[in-house]
């Protein structure tokens, strides 16, 4: 009876101790990460600029909406409907993204010499200031993203536009994953330096300093 009762709890030791593992067992993270990627990233992105410049440029303020600044991706349904990810997150603050991106694929637009960022300190003060208010970007329906924005280029002493425009892109995403939206999202920051360069190349040579 002993044997048999010391055998009965063995067993019973063990089964508590595997059910323990399976319990307490750390669960993996389904958290995933994704950054902007910049024109010379991009698979198949134009890489050539539409104009050229050897004056220094000025980025910013670059102005996105209080709800895109979380670090979960957001998308934006039935018009006005916000929903958040849980599990698919920026890896970088989005403010940040877009400065650094755009920074790059201006530069490559514009054929510039120097990018300089706002603020800027009065001894590296630009010649021409490209200023952007983002009103949308994220995620819509039916698998793509929209990008709204107003940006202005302007002498950066004055605050008189020499161009004022607004930009409506949308793009498919190739997936429903967070990485698919930021891809998506990248190659619209393209096209928005795009159009900034083509109507730069467009203003009257005498508007610039």
């Amino acid at each position: 009876m002993i044997r048999i009762l010391h055998s009965a709890g063995t067993a019973l030791a063990a089964v508590l101790c595997c059910t323990s593992c399976t319990l307490f067992s750390p669960e993996p993270d389904p958290t995933r990460y994704a950054v902007l990627a910049a024109v010379d990233e991009l698979p198949d992105a134009a890489r050539t600029s539409t104009a050229a410049t050897h004056l220094t440029v000025g980025l910013g303020p670059i102005v996105v909406p209080e709800y895109l600044l979380n670090l979960e991706m957001q998308s934006r349904t039935e018009g006005t409907r916000l929903v958040p990810s849980t599990t698919e997150r920026w890896g970088e603050p989005l403010d940040r993204g877009l400065e650094r991106v755009l920074a790059i694929d201006l530069k490559r637009a514009l054929g510039a010499e120097r990018i300089v960022l706002h603020p800027w300190y009065a001894t590296e003060s630009p010649d021409v200031q490209v200023r952007i208010t983002f009103t949308r970007f994220e995620r819509a329906d039916a698998g793509k993203v929209v990008v709204r924005a107003t940006w202005s280029v302007r002498r950066a002493s004055s605050d008189a536009p020499l161009v004022e425009r607004e930009t409506r892109l949308e793009r498919a995403t190739n997936g429903e994953d967070g990485a698919s939206a930021a891809l998506a999202l990248s190659f619209a920051l393209a096209d928005l330096a795009s159009e900034i360069a083509a109507a730069w190349s467009e203003a009257p040579p005498d508007a610039l300093p």
